[in-house]
């Protein structure tokens, strides 16, 4: 008859002293739930031999864990509307709340907006979930995924010392990149790189490298790869925060390399990023056109920016490649943080 999702929370009991003279909060509890969960109609009523025209929508039944999620305002106004549209189909058919039928209770609460399901229910996003973490002081392990781009990229330096700026102590940043490394690499070494640190956001970018041409990989595979990573990070959590990148443009710099003619796909690789970015509404990061435009307007300082054809320095890095990221993580940020305080409590 209505639905949750606030995190598991419980304020502290009592703050202590340790014998090694460090301060600590006892009794402070503070989980995210899997998405949100549904609520009984049994929950909101006793037993028939107890009342038969009693709803409880406030003090319901549940554990005290349970209860630390419930009890937000939003739900409970939820579960009041839910109530007082039993207690007229109680009163209407002259019938104990305990025999309401929850068939027509139900397709008369989907038909007044009522949210029953997960299906239809709207969640905060992962990302936000994991900046409400660390606005409330909880420890947050980040992972950067993906190709020598990310490996010796100079903007991953800049992703850690912005963490380390408005959350030290709390944010442990992990560089888990494979320098000439693709998709294929990144789905066989998912579990040890990836999923065994735990992350609470991961960046993932492969399209780079899935495009050049020594690998002979089709489309479609690299489309396949992504979805399977993916996945599999949603499996282990439901809440981890997924990012999708897409890099720079190469070039045929002097060195012979042909960082660009190598990768004759590059656009179908980038596309399968935001297609599945788009279908599975996940944040990406889509630099392309950042370094594209640069390489067409300004070609001078594009190659002194990317000097072996594919690798941005240091100067590139931070000038074009870090602003997009540095945004994403400003506005989500922003976003995350609550307009009020929930009454003092």
């Amino acid at each position: 008859v209505g639905m949750g999702s606030y995190t598991i929370d419980s304020h502290n009991v009592q703050r202590y002293i340790t014998p090694e003279g460090q301060v600590q909060n006892e009794g402070d509890i503070g989980v995210a739930t899997r998405g949100p969960y549904q609520i009984a109609y049994g929950a909101l009523v006793p037993k028939r031999e107890q009342a038969n025209n009693l709803f409880v929508t406030s003090c319901l039944s549940s554990s005290h864990i349970a209860f630390g999620s419930i009890r937000m305002e939003p739900v409970l106004m939820i579960l009041g509307q839910s109530a007082a549209t039993a207690a007229a189909m109680a009163i209407d058919g002259n019938i104990p709340v305990q025999q309401v039928n929850y068939e027509k209770l139900s397709a008369r609460l989907l038909k007044d907006g009522q949210i029953l399901d997960q299906s239809k229910a709207m969640v905060t996003p992962p990302a936000e979930t994991f900046f409400q973490s660390l606005n409330a002081g909880k420890k947050q392990t980040v992972v950067i995924y993906g190709t020598s781009l990310s490996a010796e990229g100079a903007w991953t330096g800049a992703v850690k010392k912005w963490f380390d700026s408005n959350y030290p102590g709390l944010v442990t940043v992990l560089n888990s990149s494979g320098s000439g490394k693709n998709s294929s690499w990144g789905v066989t070494n998912l579990q040890a790189k990836v999923l065994n640190r735990r992350p609470n956001l991961v960046f993932v970018e492969f399209s780079y490298n899935d495009a050049h041409d020594k690998f002979k990989m089709p489309v479609e595979q690299g489309a396949a790869n992504l979805a399977r990573m993916v996945e599999a990070i949603q499996k282990q959590d439901i809440n981890t925060a997924i990012v999708l990148q897409i890099m720079n443009v190469g070039w045929d710099a002097p060195n012979g390399n042909k960082s660009l003619s190598h990768r004759p796909q590059l656009e179908q690789f980038n596309l399968n990023y935001r297609l599945h970015a788009k279908e599975h509404s996940l944040p990406l990061l889509d630099h392309y056109p950042n370094w594209l435009k640069l390489k067409e307007s300004e070609p001078e300082r594009f190659q002194a920016f990317v000097p072996d054809g594919s690798h941005p320095n240091t100067e590139g890095s931070l000038a074009i490649t870090w602003p997009t990221v540095k945004d994403w993580l400003d506005k989500t940020q922003a976003a995350s943080k609550p307009v009020n305080n929930e009454h003092g409590n």
